[in-house]
C-alpha cells in the first residue's frame, strides 16, 4: 500500500500544477489591484489544504480501508471542478 500511495502522491503533485493553474486563471481575471492580498491568501489556503491531504494520506498508509491512495486526489479534483465552474461563470 505504501508504494501505491507514493505513486499517487507523485502523480498528484504533477497534476496539481494544472489544477491550480485552472483555478488561478479565473481568480486572477476577477481580482483588481487592491484585491491582490486576497488572492495571495486564497492561494496559500489552497496550497495548505493540498499538503494537508498529502500528509493525511501518508499517515493513513497503515489503514487501507480509508483508501489513502484516493485521499490525495480530493483537493486536486476539487480545484479542477471549482476552476471549471469559475471559468464558466466568468463567460
Amino acid at each position: 500500500m505504501n508504494l501505491v500511495v507514493e505513486a499517487n502522491k507523485r502523480l498528484g503533485l504533477s497534476v496539481s500544477c494544472f489544477a491550480f493553474t485552472l483555478l488561478g486563471i479565473p481568480l486572477a481575471m476577477k481580482s483588481r489591484r487592491r484585491e491582490s492580498s486576497v488572492g495571495i491568501g486564497v492561494s496559500l489556503l489552497l496550497v495548505f489544504c493540498f499538503y494537508f491531504f498529502i500528509i493525511l494520506a501518508e499517515s493513513l498508509v497503515g489503514s487501507p480501508r480509508w483508501r489513502p491512495d484516493l485521499i490525495i486526489w480530493f483537493p486536486i479534483v476539487f480545484a479542477e471542478c471549482l476552476g471549471f465552474f469559475l471559468i464558466q461563470r466568468t463567460n
